[in-house]
């Protein structure tokens, strides 16, 4: 799905899930969004005209659905197994309101057991109240293996932050976290105390991926507000740049064409790199220019979402709606990992290269899970997928995670779909502070 302001910010979780099926040869965006396609009842005092439009709307937005059915069938024909694939199926042909063939879709994926789980606001609301619906949803979860274990490693103090990125210091011992609600970065100190490292102030809008450049004793933190913005602000999408040691805000980088920075990462030489989930962009920081320039071309990588560099700096892998992608920097090509097809590698939030394989942090397809994508000796192909962890009572809208020690400090419950367009928070008064998880990446 492509990201669009006002929506929910669900859609923003789901990394916009679908801009195309595949890349970079199948570049037709939808406008549809993972939301109830039923048309609202009319209100009591509804204005002339009203009911007419929203079944306008309601109409454009099946057939928005129907379009993008007719392009995943399509690569279909080329991967008729992709699991990823079916499973997007199913999703919008709900979307365009065909039940039974989202249901038998649906069906055979669950049977195929690979950890796709409808979750709330998903796009699969039309079929929300359907008791086959229902029975299937219930057992994928009867079925799917339950991987616990991860304990807490601390809570945030304000249950209304709504966290998206995290980072961890290791010469200072503290983390950071990034808030899409409250426009501000906490630390969490080597004593476990809660400070304020930036606000507002800094010129931070809701704060998304976060990365720690230790050598140069630097914070990254991506910042926009394509899906929470004030009622006169414009669209604004930046990358800022903290001294670690003053806590001073040292650059900022502006990019126009821009229209949903996500997340950041950096590489041991100091090279920076920024995803763009709504145009599947992909950002480099030009030194000589000081400015950010397109790597990879809008809609080259499918709702671009987490990025992480190879051990050699030399290529780019990179979160997409239905799997991995990898970038050769020096040429900018992009191309899918070519994996199992019963490897659900797509809609991965954090992404991590670590110990010769790529962890990621799975939402809105699955109620949210860890897993390790293992790889083959070149990092070209993906040949497996390993749980590391999924449906742990705490794991509900999992994001992002950094590395510290061989363990994943992953956000765990972010209640980022209560965040509205207008900044407000659904049903405030019963959020509970967000736990960070920790998740150990030993082998077994």
């Amino acid at each position: 799905m492509q990201f669009h302001a006002h929506r929910p910010a669900r859609a923003f979780l789901a990394c916009v899930l679908l801009a195309a099926t595949s890349a970079p040869d199948a570049q037709t965006p939808t406008d549809q969004s993972p939301t109830d396609q039923s048309v609202p009842a009319a209100g009591p005092e509804e204005a002339p005209g009203a009911s007419a439009q929203r079944e306008f709307e309601h109409s454009q937005r099946v057939r928005a659905a129907q379009a993008t059915v007719n392009r995943i069938k399509a690569r279909l024909e080329l991967r008729p197994n992709d699991v990823m694939l079916q499973y997007y199926l199913a999703m919008y042909s709900a979307q365009a309101e065909d039940r039974e063939a989202a249901l038998s879709t649906l069906r055979a994926v669950a049977e195929r057991r690979v950890g796709l789980h409808p979750t709330r606001d998903d796009g699969f609301e039309p079929l929300r109240q359907d008791a086959e619906f229902q029975k299937i949803v219930s057992d994928i979860e009867a079925n799917e293996p339950k991987v616990l274990g991860a304990k807490e490693a601390f809570k945030l103090p304000d249950a209304r932050f709504v966290p998206e990125g995290i980072a961890y210091d290791e010469k200072g011992q503290r983390f950071f976290v990034g808030s899409v609600a409250e426009r501000r970065i906490v630390e969490r100190t080597r004593d476990g105390k809660f400070v304020n490292f930036a606000t507002e102030a800094d010129g931070l809008k809701s704060v998304l991926g976060l990365r720690v450049d230790a050598a140069r004793g630097l914070l990254y933190a991506v910042s926009n507000n394509a899906f929470a913005h004030g009622p006169d602000e414009g669209l604004e999408n930046t990358l800022l740049v903290f001294d670690l040691k003053t806590r001073q805000r040292v650059a900022r980088y502006l990019a126009v064409e821009a229209y949903s920075f996500n997340d950041v990462a950096v590489s041991k030489a100091g090279d920076v790199v920024v995803t763009d989930s709504a145009t599947g962009a992909v950002y480099q920081l030009n030194r000589e220019l000081d400015e950010l320039i397109l790597l990879v071309r809008p809609d080259g990588i499918p709702s671009a979402n987490g990025i992480t560099f190879s051990p050699d700096d030399k290529r780019l892998f990179v979160a997409g709606s239905v799997g991995v992608f990898v970038v050769d920097i020096a040429s900018g090509r992009v191309e899918r990992l070519p994996q199992p097809d019963n490897v659900a590698a797509g809609a991965l939030d954090g992404l991590y290269f670590h110990e010769g394989a790529l962890i990621g942090v799975q939402n809105v397809v699955c109620p949210g899970r860890v897993v390790r994508l293992a790889l083959d000796a070149a990092a070209s192909r993906i040949t497996g997928l390993e749980v590391l962890q999924a449906y742990h009572p705490l794991l509900d809208e999992p994001t992002t995670g950094a590395i510290v020690a061989g363990t994943l400090y992953v956000i765990a419950d972010s209640s980022i779909s209560r965040l509205g367009e207008d900044r407000s928070l659904r049903d405030a008064a019963t959020m509970r502070p967000t736990t960070v998880l920790k998740v150990p990446l030993h082998r077994s």
